[in-house]
């Protein structure tokens, strides 16, 4: 943030002491004249680089105490708001665990050594920021208001006419705010891939007469010589008069300018990017003593603001992969064991009933895991052991770079936001090119079956288990209407959700898993009725494909009301149980076209 806001002249900063680590038997005691230091939470640095024209001027070294605070203006209120208090303070004054390094500030290009002055510390100056968020306005806005006070120092340090010119280019940074959350809203947007959406000329031979602009619909013949290019965003044609240029952040840090439409740039600034800042935060607390961060031109894709949907490799202190589905199939296989001893006929019956499910959920699982594809064969006779299960999926877990996720980077589909000024209009989902041969096959192969299959119903369970997640749906996704085939949420068994509004419509333009993190930011979800009414932050859906293969016609989808990531092993995981549900839902759809030729 520092490097945004002051350009070149920040060099580098540093985290070096965090107040809120201490334990008890380390805490620390204030030195003479700093009785305020336990008011403060953490000990920071910051290097500046002289002013170019200030040939004789030495580099500038800050060393402060900061402390953050959220305010509320009454007690009984919510949080609207919150203030971040800066203070100079002489590093050789500070206890000897939280003293900066010497010397953190670089040596400026093409000068000798002799002629590189040590960094003087800039002492006395007091900052506040107060981010407060405006009641009045429809749209969530806030305002920022930056105090400052430059005062001498009786101990020596920087001169008052260098704290006071370095107080005046930290005011100056905060104007940039405005245009550094503009840049970062866009950054949280899937562009569209322009190659992949752009219609051949030989599909449609009069989509370039009759084209228009999304904006004011002008006619845009090319005979008419009118300026035009394809949104950022939504992939569709705006002229001249209409684009608007809007600033970029990359994955590497830097700038980029792009042309958007402007009902695109109003649903952008429509987005809830709240929890998407508060996640971004949190992500970046690694619990070190000493983060630095630097304005240099190399810097990795985890530097960047926001990170793309992504698979994570598995953390050191991880269970075996599919341990969480082993443990579930283990429960429900023990319940006809636990249920005769209870002595209920009732409920012996019905123990016996989920018992035999998880016995055959146990064969399909393993015979997709032998066969290493979805297919729709009737199961073995015999049953393998939990033992065989975890070892199967052990094995089979892919490699990160395997673990491919669909529209994560471009998204190969253009979308519709002409009504994004209404935050109550019905999205228009797109829909994918062989749509009559994946409604054709649902109806043709009766797919629609498998509703309440108690197998499929306990897939949703170990999907839920195995991402420690609210729900799993297992869907069918038709011309209008999603249908619930199954799910470990009981409200949601047997429903039919209108196509408008779900998540699953996007996931039919590919053919690969979609993970969807924070869809409240996102212009295709914002509308969504599971992200307004019911708090969706998360989704990660493994399509389900038909009995040939050549079209999606479902998908076994994960949601939650927090965001949370993804592992390689889950990734595995959830991929085998989709397959293990392809192959349930063909062997209820087969048995139904069985019983209709009787």
């Amino acid at each position: 943030m520092m490097a945004t806001l002051y350009g070149r002249s920040f060099q580098r900063g540093a985290l070096l002491y965090d107040f809120q680590d201490l334990k008890t038997d380390e805490a620390l005691e204030s030195p003479t004249g700093l009785d305020f230091l336990p008011k403060y939470q953490c000990v920071k640095t910051a290097c500046f680089t002289a002013p170019s024209l200030a040939v004789f001027a030495k580099d500038e070294r800050w060393c402060f105490l900061e402390q953050f605070a959220p305010i509320a203006k009454h007690p009984d209120s919510e949080r609207c708001g919150f203030m971040l208090s800066q203070r100079s303070v002489r590093a050789e004054a500070l206890p000897r665990a939280v003293q900066p390094p010497i010397n953190l500030s670089r040596r400026r290009r093409f000068a000798f050594r002799s002629s590189q002055p040590e960094a003087q510390q800039l002492t006395g100056l007091s900052l506040s920021y107060l981010v407060e968020v405006i009641p009045e306005r429809q749209t969530t806005a806030v305002r920022v208001t930056f105090l400052g006070c430059a005062h001498g120092d009786p101990n020596g340090g920087s001169s008052h006419s260098v704290t006071q010119r370095r107080l005046l280019a930290l005011a100056r940074g905060v104007l940039k705010l405005p245009e550094i959350v503009q840049r970062r809203r866009m950054s949280a947007q899937v562009p569209a891939n322009r190659w992949s959406t752009t219609p051949r000329r030989g599909a449609n031979p009069e989509a370039t007469a009759t084209s228009r602009c999304v904006g004011c619909t002008r006619p845009l013949h090319f005979l008419l010589m009118v300026k035009k290019t394809r949104c950022y965003l939504c992939a569709h044609f705006v002229c001249s008069r209409c684009w608007l240029r809007q600033p970029l952040e990359t994955a590497n840090g830097r700038r980029a300018t792009v042309l958007v439409c402007p009902h695109c740039l109003d649903s952008v600034n429509r987005c809830n990017y709240e929890n998407l800042a508060a996640s971004f935060l949190s992500s970046q607390d690694d619990g070190g003593s000493s983060r630095w961060t630097s304005s240099g031109a190399s810097r990795s894709s985890a530097d960047c603001y926001l990170r793309l949907a992504q698979v994570l490799p598995d953390p050191e202190d991880a269970r075996e992969p599919g341990h969480a589905v082993v443990s579930c199939l283990e429960e429900a296989l023990s319940e006809q064991t636990k249920t005769k001893e209870d002595a209920d006929s009732g409920s012996e019956a019905e123990a016996e009933a989920k018992t035999q499910t998880a016995m055959h959920v146990l064969r399909l699982l393993v015979n997709v895991l032998n066969d290493g594809a979805n297919r729709s064969e009737s199961p073995d006779l015999d049953t393998p052991s939990l033992q065989t299960l975890q070892t199967r999926l052990a094995d089979q877990v892919l490699p990160l770079e395997a673990c491919v996720l669909s529209n994560d980077v471009t998204r190969s589909y253009p979308i519709d936001t002409s009504g994004g000024s209404n935050a109550d209009v019905v999205p228009v989902g797109p829909v994918p090119p062989n749509e009559s041969h994946r409604l054709e096959a649902i109806a043709k192969d009766q797919l629609l079956a498998a509703g309440g299959s108690d197998e499929l119903n306990l897939i949703c369970e170990l999907a839920t288990r195995e991402l420690k997640c609210m729900a799993s749906l297992v869907t069918l996704v038709g011309s209008t209407h999603q249908f619930v085939l199954a799910t470990d949420l009981a409200p949601l068994r047997g429903a039919e959700l209108p196509r408008e509004h779900t998540f699953c419509q996007h996931l039919l333009m590919g053919d690969r898993p979609m993970l969807v993190q924070h869809p409240e930011a996102d212009v295709r979800f914002r509308n969504l009725n599971p992200v307004v009414h019911n708090g969706v932050q998360f989704y990660g859906g493994f399509p389900v494909f038909s009995r040939d293969g050549l079209s999606v016609v479902g998908s076994l989808c994960c949601l939650d009301i927090r965001p949370r990531e993804m592992t390689r092993s889950q990734y595995s995981t959830l991929t085998q149980l989709t397959r293990t549900a392809s192959k349930v839902i063909a062997f209820k759809g087969r048995q139904a076209c069985a019983l209709q030729r009787r």
